[in-house]
């Protein structure tokens, strides 16, 4: 069967072709393991570690295709992109799901968002409130109450007033409707 194919492996054209072939899927392969490396970095998923395995695999690949040397250089750059590409499909499967950067910048703003509520800022619209402040001037959004016995606004979700510490009833007082001029009830059941 060599023999069959023996003009084909030794033209001066499928040489050139298997060589460029070969080069251009090693460099296919050095960048992937440069993507791996990379890709761990941002993630904190053992960048060295996933540097290392992928080198390793680049040289087996490179080692298994000398063999094949006789049949053209496409199989020394092939081999090792098949590999390389076996490692990156599992580190896909098992690497962590988002980038460190985006985890720590979601912690962040999860921090800043609960000191802007207890910093004065409306929870629902954003705007600057007072701490005595009963709803917001701008949603009309409530914010606190008034004590049923001393009259000092507290958070809703209180049990008892911090100021004269009697417990809260069922009934936590009156809102008035703002820019209607007519009163309304408003019970807060707890």
């Amino acid at each position: 069967m060599s023999g069959l194919f023996a003009p084909i492996l030794e033209s001066g054209m499928f040489k050139v072709a298997s060589g460029v072939i070969g080069v251009v899927f090693l460099v296919i392969t050095c960048a992937l393991v440069y993507w791996l490396y990379r890709d761990a970095i941002k993630r904190s998923a053992g960048a060295i570690i996933w540097g290392a395995i992928g080198l390793v695999c680049t040289f087996v690949g490179i080692i298994a295709g000398l063999p094949f040397v006789k049949y053209g250089l496409s199989l020394i750059g092939l081999l090792p992109f098949f590999t390389v590409i076996s490692l990156v499909i599992i580190y896909m499967i098992i690497r962590p799901a988002e980038f460190t950067a985006d985890a720590q910048e979601r912690d962040l703003s999860l921090r800043l968002l609960d000191a802007e509520l207890e910093n004065k800022s409306c929870p629902k619209c954003g705007a600057g409130i007072a701490s005595d402040y009963l709803i917001c001037p701008d949603c009309l959004s409530e914010l606190r109450i008034k004590c049923d016995y001393c009259g000092r606004p507290i958070k809703p979700n209180w049990h008892a007033c911090p100021y004269c510490q009697s417990k809260r009833s069922g009934r936590s007082g009156r809102l008035s409707s703002v820019g209607t001029g007519s009163f309304a009830d408003v019970d807060f059941d707890f």
